[in-house]
């Protein structure tokens, strides 16, 4: 529809607000009443009654869900897709709400393509202050069971990065996530999803690096998916991978100060005053810098850096679940570390 590749237009120019107003008001007109704010009772709401609706259905029933066939629906699905990206993208907190509309609709009028996303976002929100890791495991293995069922490849990348870049690293080991989120990149690209394709690629390094990847390898890895990021324009990934990259050629002494952060293109100083424009990015930086202060004894600046850690991981759920949980086991041992330095019971 017109309106579709309009709010696909402003929201590709970054004017995400505005293709976030747009798409409630079409869904409005389609029947999906949303408010064009919401308060944080209200998302708590359709949290729970998501979670209720879902609690009435056994894992069978919701494996064998009916397609949907309404053509109204399915058009609201395109919109409600739409605005999960869009809200995620602009850390809005809309975000719960518009995926929980979309499970719910799920339930009451069939799937589709769309909802595979769907369920693979809400394994993230439970995934989040919840908790609830097992549950969302669940969800997020139907969500690949019905990209499957519905050759979904054209959303197979957001599906794959969300279910192994979140999911899974809480319930299995996350070397094991390494394999899917390569066939994220392949996919992604293949179908034109290079933004997707380029997250999944960063979220592998990621793990690779937290896994104990041999390093040499892995900073080869890395500068390769820094060059496809380059080539597809996809900026808002390359400078955490450049972070990850000079971190790892620190611990192999490529460095006159290891746990110095400075890139070829910026100094660590330089791009936390100008070109880190998110909280995720502000945390990847804090991380990889406090690993470091940690590995090479720093112990009062690394603890200085957690602090900082913690207010940021706070401020987002954009983050990914192997760097928030290292962040957390380098902050003990720092602790652990200052305990018996220092002997201060505050540590």
């Amino acid at each position: 529809s017109v309106y579709h590749t309009l709010v696909l237009a402003t929201g590709a120019q970054g004017h995400f607000s505005d293709a976030i107003r747009t798409s409630l008001s079409v869904l409005n007109e389609l029947g999906e009443n949303l408010p064009m704010n919401v308060s944080q009772e209200y998302t708590k709401t359709e949290v729970q009654k998501t979670m209720k609706l879902l609690s009435t259905r056994t894992e069978d029933s919701l494996l064998n869900m009916k397609a949907m066939n309404d053509a109204e629906k399915l058009e609201v699905m395109k919109f409600l897709h739409i605005l999960v990206l869009y809200t995620h993208f602009a850390g809005s907190s809309y975000f719960p709400v518009i995926v929980c509309r979309m499970v719910q609709l799920s339930l009451f009028h069939g799937v589709c393509k769309e909802s595979a996303f769907g369920f693979a976002s809400y394994g993230i929100i439970l995934c989040g202050p919840v908790g609830m890791f097992k549950l969302a495991n669940c969800y997020g293995t139907l969500a690949l069971d019905i990209m499957k069922r519905f050759q979904a490849k054209e959303y197979a990348a957001k599906v794959l990065v969300c279910v192994y870049g979140f999911i899974r690293q809480a319930a299995e080991p996350i070397q094991s996530v390494l394999p899917p989120l390569e066939n994220g990149i392949e996919v992604g690209m293949a179908n034109g999803d290079t933004h997707f394709a380029m997250s999944c690629a960063m979220t592998h390094d990621s793990v690779a690096f937290a896994s104990g990847k041999e390093l040499s390898s892995l900073v080869a890895e890395v500068k390769m998916h820094s060059k496809q990021m380059v080539e597809c324009k996809q900026n808002s990934w390359l400078l955490a991978n450049k972070i990850l990259c000079q971190a790892a050629l620190n611990l192999m002494g490529r460095s006159a100060d290891p746990i110095k952060l400075d890139l070829e293109e910026m100094t660590e100083h330089g791009c936390l005053k100008a070109d880190l424009d998110s909280a995720r990015d502000l945390l990847f930086i804090c991380s990889r810098r406090m690993w470091l202060e940690y590995i090479f004894s720093e112990y009062e600046l690394a603890w200085q850096t957690a602090e900082s850690n913690k207010q940021i991981g706070e401020t987002t759920m954009r983050s990914i679940f192997v760097v928030l949980c290292h962040n957390c086991l380098f902050l003990c041992l720092t602790a652990l570390a200052l305990a018996r330095k220092e002997g201060e019971i505050k540590y």
